[in-house]
Parts: structure tokens; sequence; C-alpha cells
């Protein structure tokens, strides 16, 4: 990991798409710190690592969502052994079906972890069904980032100690802890409302309104939600 950024432009077994949506995110990875961005000190350390891991496992190569995972690590270590433990982490827990979009895996982390909402927050559990909120529609950026866009910077650090330490069963703890901080909020809304706060939980945390025109922008998630679940049949 490191060294001039050309090497890639001229190897020609990279995707050229590859590097342009990689390219397209870094801005988007932790944009509150200014750390990723082109005029950040770990802008060119985060792209040659999501190209070193692209180029490693050309099976999952570049997901949607990385960004988070690979940053969250360069800035507790060298890039080097971030991108140890990125090549070893990704092939264990939840992260093969996230990275593959497995729908099958996708969908037995889903319902078990229906079944601890169900147990755990059985009024919550019962309104999210009542509007038909799918559980896929907001755990795919939850886990896949490690909550790395729902938390703020400090307390994902500490989420991603606990998946070190006990894996998907720290990812579902956590996952309840949020959504028993949301309960009232999400009591009592309807669809596009329950989903808008979802999807958008770091508004919460940092304070900021939701607004109508996010309800709006997720309002055909639940065709999507649908279509996938027609599809994984």
């Amino acid at each position: 990991v490191g060294g001039e950024e050309e090497w890639v432009e001229d190897t020609p077994w990279m995707d050229k798409a590859t590097i342009r949506q990689i390219d397209l995110d870094l801005d988007r990875t932790f944009p509150e710190l200014g750390f990723f961005n082109r005029s950040g000190p770990y802008h060119v350390p985060l792209r040659d690592l999501l190209l070193a891991y692209a180029a490693y496992s050309p099976s999952i190569g570049y997901v949607q969502g990385m960004g988070y995972i690979a940053s969250s690590f360069l800035m507790y270590m060298d890039p080097p052994e971030a991108f140890t433990l990125m090549v070893n982490l990704l092939s264990q827990h939840h992260f093969p079906e996230f990275l593959l979009v497995d729908m099958d895996g996708i969908n037995r982390h889903a319902t078990a972890l229906d079944a601890h909402v169900a147990t755990h927050l059985p009024q919550l559990s019962r309104h999210l069904k009542k509007v038909q909120v799918d559980t896929r529609l907001y755990i795919l950026e939850w886990w896949m980032t490690v909550f790395g866009t729902v938390l703020p910077v400090e307390a994902s650090g500490v989420a991603w100690d606990l998946v070190l330490l006990d894996g998907v069963a720290a990812l579902v703890r956590i996952t309840l802890g949020v959504l028993h901080v949301l309960e009232d909020q999400l009591l009592d809304q309807s669809f596009e409302q329950c989903l808008t706060c979802l999807t958008h939980v770091e508004l919460w945390f940092t304070g900021e309104p939701h607004t109508d025109e996010g309800a709006s922008r997720d309002g055909d998630a639940r065709a999507r939600a649908n279509a996938d679940s027609s599809g994984a049949g």
C-alpha cells in the first residue's frame, strides 16, 4: 500500500470503473473530519488502501461503504497494518454476505435480528411490522460500515472494538441500542417517517432536524425492498 497513484492507471487488470467509484466516494468518507478529502492528509493512503484491497480480492472488488471500514483502520494504524486487517476481517462475520450482496445470508441475519428486536423491543417490533419497514433497508448500511455512517466518530470506534471482540453478536447489541434510543421517535410514525429516521440516524445524533424532503427521498424504498424479496425468492 502506498506509492504513486499513477500505478493503478497503468495497470490493465484494474477496472477503471472501480477507480472512478473510489475517487467519487473518498470525499464522502467521514466528511466532518476533513482527513480524507482531496486536501486531507489521509486522502492518498485511503485511496491506495481501497485500490490495494480491490486488486487483492477481485471477487469482491470495491463496494460502496468500504471507505468507512478502511478509513476507520487508518485512523488507528499504518496502511500496511490496515490492509492486513481488512484482508483478514472482511472474510469473517457478516462481511462476505453483505459485500457480495448474498441475499440468502443477508436474510438470515435480518431474520435473526428481527427475533431479537421482538424480544427486547416488542412494541417497536410490532410497529415496524405494521408499517412494513423491512429490516434490510437499514442494517445493510449500518452493518456494512459498522455504524460509521450512523454514530459519531468516537462512538463508531467503540463499535469497532466490540465487533472485533464479539463479531455479529456485537452488531446485534449495538443495533438494539440504537433502536432503543430511537424508539420514542419511531412509534406511531408512518413508513416514510420511520425509514427517514432509520436511514438518516446521524441527524438524530447531531441534533439536525428531520425533514419531509428526506421522507420523500426514501418514499420508493418499500418497492425496492419488495422487489429484492421477490428476486431472493
